[in-house]
C-alpha cells in the first residue's frame, strides 16, 4: 500500500508502448522517494533496530520465544519495548548460527505481526494511527505456490478505522532457499471495526479502481523478502526497501 500511494502520486505516467521503462522509472522513482527518508523519524527506529542485532547481551533463544509468545500484537507492534527488540534480534541469531530453510517448511497460518519498527514510526507520523498487520497464508496449491492475504487494520482519530488488504501468493525463490517471494493481485479496502466475512467482488464499482491502482503500483521486486528465522511458531525477515527487519508470531486460523 506504501509503494501504491507512492507510484500514484510520482510514477511516469507518460511512459507508453515500453514495459520496460515504466518498470525502471517506478522503482527508482520510489528508490528516490525512500532514500530521502534517511533524515526522518523512520532512520532512528532503522538504527535502534541495528544496535539491537548488535547487541552481545541477547536473551536465550527459549526466553526470547516466551516474550514474542506472551505480548499483545497490537501494543508491541506500535509502541515495541527493548525487550520485544531484544528477543528478536535473538532469533535472527539462531537464523544466523543455524541456517534458514524455507522451501520445506508448512508456511500455513495466520502470521501477526509483533515487531516492525517503520510501522511504530509511521504510527507516529500519521497523527497517532495505531496499525495491527497480519498475513493469511493457505496451503492452496495454485501454479505459483501457497495462497497469501494481508490484512491491515488501522484505526485513527480523524479517519476512523477501516482495513487494508492484498492477496496473492507466496513461494520461495528457485535460487537461494531463505528467501521468500510475494505476488499480490488484488487490492481492496473496507471501512468500520470489522472485516467483511468475505472477499469483494473486484470488479465492481470503486473496488475496481482501487484493484487496478494496486496492481499498477505493485512492483515484485520489492517484495523479495529474505528469511532470517523460521520455525512452526515464529518467523522473522527482512524488508530490503526500508532496510529494516519485521518479525511475526504464528497463530491458529
Amino acid at each position: 500500500w506504501l509503494v501504491l500511494g507512492l507510484f500514484t502520486v510520482f510514477g511516469d505516467a507518460s511512459s507508453k508502448g515500453g514495459g520496460g521503462k515504466i518498470r525502471v522509472n517506478r522503482r527508482s522513482t520510489v528508490r528516490s522517494v525512500l532514500g530521502g527518508i534517511g533524515a526522518s523519524p523512520f532512520s532512528k527506529s532503522i538504527l535502534r533496530a541495528r544496535a539491537y542485532e548488535r547487541d552481545n547481551e541477547l536473551p536465550d533463544i527459549e526466553t526470547a520465544k516466551k516474550i514474542i509468545q506472551t505480548i499483545s500484537p497490537q501494543n508491541s507492534l506500535n509502541d515495541a519495548s527493548d525487550d520485544v527488540a531484544r528477543a528478536v534480534a535473538s532469533l535472527i541469531k539462531q537464523g544466523e548460527s543455524n541456517g534458514v530453510s524455507i522451501s520445506n517448511k508448512d508456511w500455513s497460518g495466520r502470521w501477526h505481526v509483533i515487531y516492525a519498527p517503520h510501522i511504530r514510526t509511521l504510527s507516529k507520523v500519521l497523527l497517532g494511527t495505531k496499525f495491527d498487520v497480519e498475513y493469511v497464508i493457505k496451503d492452496e496449491k495454485t501454479e505459483f505456490g501457497p495462497t497469501i492475504q494481508s490484512n491491515v487494520r488501522y484505526e485513527n482519530p480523524i479517519l476512523g478505522k477501516g482495513w487494508l488488504y492484498s492477496s496473492g501468493t507466496v513461494r520461495s525463490d528457485g535460487e537461494s532457499d531463505a528467501l521468500s517471494v510475494v505476488s499480490f493481485r488484488d487490492f481492496w479496502l473496507s471501512f468500520g471495526e470489522n472485516p467483511p466475512n468475505s472477499k469483494p467482488d473486484m470488479n465492481s464499482g470503486l473496488r475496481s479502481v482501487v484493484n487496478s491502482l494496486g496492481r499498477a503500483g505493485f512492483i515484485e521486486d520489492f517484495s523479495q523478502f529474505p528469511v532470517l528465522y523460521l520455525d512452526s511458531e515464529f518467523c522473522v525477515f527482512k524488508f530490503p526497501l526500508l532496510d529494516v527487519t519485521i518479525a511475526a508470531r504464528k497463530e491458529a486460523l
